[in-house]
Parts: structure tokens; sequence; C-alpha cells
């Protein structure tokens, strides 16, 4: 008789939100990227089992963003449940031209919770919490293709937007009535009732 392990795998989901601010240069907290991943090998055993990328997204204006992914991982010892291990990547052109990528810590908040990191001074140095890395060339040129596509599915979305906002405007228009032809026909017919009148 031969016994076979199965092995489970588990599947989580995150909503993260924040805010992302660069004091020197508030245009720069506009379309930062926001990545979230699910962290699985250390080390040398990156190279065999790297990172997976849960989910991506790009700030407004204000530096406000949410972002939503999803990851899953093995079981390997029965019994051990082996959750996703979610970190986020924020790239940010702050501090420099050339790019930096800040490095939050792990976080276990899954849906239906929200994890919110809160505020983020891009150019402060106050937040030992995470790490900062250059951006490595071939990075740099995926960011940049990614936010591309990310800015026209955006723009795609404002204009859709629009036309639903349109639409609902017209359909609860209503058209007010031309008050003074109504005061003019009321003024005509009251001289016709007087003419009617008078000749009685």
């Amino acid at each position: 008789m031969e016994f076979h392990h199965t092995q489970a795998v588990i599947f989580e989901c995150v909503w993260v939100r924040g805010v992302v601010k660069c004091n020197r240069n508030p245009d720069k907290q506009l379309n930062v990227e926001v990545r979230v991943y699910d962290r699985d090998g250390f080390s040398i055993f990156k190279v065999l089992d790297p990172d997976d990328l849960m989910g991506v997204t790009f700030t407004e204006p204000d530096g406000t963003f949410q972002l939503d992914g999803c990851g899953d991982d093995f079981n390997w010892l029965p019994g051990v449940a082996n959750n996703p291990d979610p970190y986020i990547k924020i790239h940010h052109y702050c501090n420099s031209e050339k790019g930096e990528t800040i490095e939050m810590p792990e976080f276990n908040t899954f849906v239906p919770e929200t994890y919110d990191i809160g505020i983020i001074e891009l150019d402060s140095n106050d937040n030992k919490d995470s790490k900062t890395v250059l951006h490595k060339e071939n990075e740099d040129a995926t960011s940049k293709a990614i936010e591309r596509m990310f800015n026209k599915v955006r723009g795609e979305r404002q204009k859709v937007k629009a036309k639903e906002e349109q639409r609902e405007k017209e359909k609860y228009t209503v058209t007010q009535p031309d008050l003074t032809t109504q005061k003019q026909a009321g003024e005509s017919e009251e001289i016709v009732l007087k003419g009617d009148n008078s000749e009685q």
C-alpha cells in the first residue's frame, strides 16, 4: 500500500491603501509605482524561487493609492499553514532622476480587512522601517513600460466615466418652462376677456 502526501495551497488576497508625499516637489508624487509582492525565496534561493508579484498600481496627483492583489503558497509541512508573505515596494523619483525603491516590511493583513500604510514621505530619512535602494536599469525600464500602459487604461476609464456622468445628467435634466411666453399668453387672454365684457 502506498501513501501519497498532497500539498495544500493557501490562497490569500490583500487590499492596500495609503498616501505618498514628495515635499520638495509635489509633482513627483503623481504616478508613483506601488507594487505588492509575496516573498518566497531568501538570499540564494531567490534565483530558484523569486518573489511573486501580487498587484501593481500608480498614485493619484495627491499621492493617494488603492491596490489589490492575490497570491498563494504551498503548505510544505503537513498541518502547518504557509500563508503568503506580502510586502510593498514603492518606486519613485522624488530624490533622484535615477529613481529609488522603498521596500516596506512584511504584513499579514488579508481580505476582507484593508492594510493602510498611512503617509509615506519619500524625501524623509525618518522612515526607519523601510530600506531604500537605487533602481536597476532593467527594473526602471519595466516600471516605465507599466506606467505607460497604466496611464493609457486610466485615460480610457476617465473617458468612460465622463460619458456615464453626461448620460446621467441628461437623464435627470428637467426642461424649465418659458415663463415669459406663458405670461404673455395670459395677458392676451385677459385682454380678450375684458374686450368681451365691454361689448356686452
